[in-house]
């Protein structure tokens, strides 16, 4: 989120004492001079520690220097010795919400703001700290006020895009963003803005332009880098795809824990790995391990000793990856290599095209002794035996994808659609809420087909993949699941959200990356009724065939 950042100075020459030295100072502060200018703030506050002018400038120029305590401690100084100047509770605001205090960065707006009713930057930045305490209703209507007393206002405008986007008011965010591009034509995070809101409209094509007209006018804004990769990767170009997907490590969209710094050089391809050491290790969801972990056979291929490094619900089904030497778990110590790679890095590293994805499918083992307990377990059927997934995992420490949860889970009451189908239905849905909802949903009346539930027994990915080998079809939200039932070779049904994820190209039905996937898109947004009413036709078509080959 933008604000406006930059303190706001009082200007009015001072009658305090050293009236010589004040000017000075004043006029090296506004060059950007800051060190020699804090000299002299603090000699005249040596000689005079209830300087008014001094003190609050002097706060000004900490905040300038990103030292929000210390800034802090004049501006309170200042506001003793006069309390009627809002542009000290504006700048102390600043210095708040920049320690992360909002509450109380919020009084001191509105302080501010009881003096100088008329005040649009401190509406505009009270807007934005009610932003990111997600109060986005009481947002909107500080920053339309700030509007309001200054259509000149760039930074409002952007902000109250922010405010409608995540009321879901799409177009209205849309025009603000575009509002803040006419006052501001190099507003870079503008622009990125709309590309997003394009992209979730799958106008790829146009946010593709807005993405780069961001990256344009700021060559080092990694979100608009990382967003143009996106847009590549969903239309299949990936020789600019991959290369520019690397830009994620310099955006706040990959957990910290992730985000790993090695003393040990980064493998892209380009230096020989024969008779080497290489860290693979997984990033972002247990999805992408599963569908990119397949890259560890290639870079044995070359040579390598590979060391695979994943979470800890993987450590099973991982165990027999063809081509790992070694497999340990994050956070366990890690043994002696000579380069490093993340996982999702090795399609770069391999210069991938849709050509050329490896897909020797199965490429994950299963433990027999596992199938065969589920072999046991499962009551004797001639019926089509389909697995369930409606929700994808929460993960807590991810807030940014939070939304894509949102759109991507399917509520599971849309299943009742498949109640009157001759098939047995089985869950695969694991991680909270979406188990607990299920259970709850059972016990006070459940209009749907019965769904056989042995989830409590599945304590890991081993244990789910055993269950698979027994299911002849899993449909399934684009989660984790879904990725390793079809890198079982699988046949696996995708409900596909409306703005796909990149993964899964555009438009096509079938996956370069599983050749058993089969995509059912949603072609409106948020419908999820279109899309099961698709699937209960094919599902009728499937046991009209099945029935009909036995």
């Amino acid at each position: 989120m933008r604000n406006k950042n930059a303190p706001h100075q009082n200007r009015a020459k001072s009658q305090q004492q050293n009236p010589t030295q004040f000017p000075i100072a004043l006029s090296l502060h506004n060059a950007g001079q800051l060190d020699q200018a804090a000299v002299i703030y603090d000699k005249i506050l040596q000689d005079n520690p209830k300087h008014f002018d001094a003190l609050q400038l002097k706060g000004v120029l900490e905040i300038q220097r990103n030292n929000w305590e210390i800034a802090l401690k004049y501006l309170e100084r200042a506001l003793l010795l006069n309390n009627g100047i809002p542009f000290v509770y504006f700048n102390k605001a600043i210095a708040l919400h920049r320690l992360g205090r909002h509450r109380d960065a919020l009084s001191q707006y509105d302080k501010a703001i009881s003096i100088k009713q008329d005040y649009s930057e401190a509406y505009c930045n009270r807007g934005v700290v009610l932003n990111e305490l997600q109060e986005f209703q009481p947002a909107l209507d500080s920053l339309s006020k700030a509007i309001a007393l200054n259509h000149s206002n760039s930074e409002a405008y952007y902000n109250c895009g922010l405010s409608l986007q995540n009321l879901k008011k799409t177009d209205a965010a849309l025009s603000s963003y575009k509002h803040a591009i006419l006052l501001n034509p190099g507003y870079a995070e503008a622009y990125n803005n709309c590309g997003v809101l394009l992209q979730e409209q799958n106008l790829s094509e146009d946010a593709l332009k807005h993405y780069a007209r961001a990256a344009l006018l700021k060559p080092d804004y990694a979100k608009a880098q990382w967003n143009c990769s996106i847009v590549q990767l969903l239309s299949g170009d990936y020789e600019k795809g991959w290369a520019n997907y690397e830009w994620r490590w310099r955006t706040n969209e990959i957990p910290k824990h992730v985000d790993r710094v090695f003393s040990e050089p980064l493998w892209l391809g380009r230096e020989s790995l024969q008779g080497k050491t290489i860290l693979l290790y997984s990033e972002q969801g247990l999805g992408d391990t599963l569908q990119f972990c397949r890259y560890a056979k290639l870079v044995a291929d070359q040579g390598a000793t590979v060391i695979l490094e994943i979470e800890k619900p993987l450590q099973n089904i991982l165990s027999g990856l063809e081509g790992v030497s070694q497999l340990i778990v994050t956070g366990d110590e890690l043994p002696n290599f000579d380069f490093q790679c993340p996982l999702m890095s090795l399609p770069h590293a391999f210069r991938t095209t849709l050509e050329t994805i490896p897909t020797h499918i199965p490429y994950i083992k299963t433990n027999s002794d596992k199938v065969a307990y589920w072999g046991g377990k499962l009551r004797p059927s001639d019926k089509l035996k389909i697995g369930l997934v409606w929700s994808g995992g929460f993960r807590p420490n991810h807030p940014n994808i939070w939304s894509v949860n949102e759109r991507r889970n399917i509520q599971l009451q849309h299943f009742s659609l498949l109640k009157d189908l001759d098939v047995d239905l089985y869950s695969l849905q694991k991680g909270e809420p979406a188990q607990s909802d299920y259970k709850l949903l059972k016990a006070t009346g459940w209009d749907g087909p019965n769904i056989i539930d042995y989830t409590d027994e599945l304590n890991d990915f081993a244990d789910t993949a055993a269950l698979i080998q027994h299911l002849d079809l899993i449909i399934s939200v684009d989660t984790s699941t879904a990725h390793l039932a079809a890198a079982l070779g699988k046949p696996v049904w995708i409900l596909n959200r409306f703005d796909t994820c990149w993964r899964w190209l555009l438009i096509r039905d079938d996956s370069p990356w599983y050749p058993s996937v089969k995509l059912f898109r949603q072609k409106n947004a948020g419908d999820w009724l279109e899309v099961m009413t698709r699937i209960k036709s094919s599902l009728k078509e499937l046991i009209l065939f099945t029935n009909g080959s036995n």
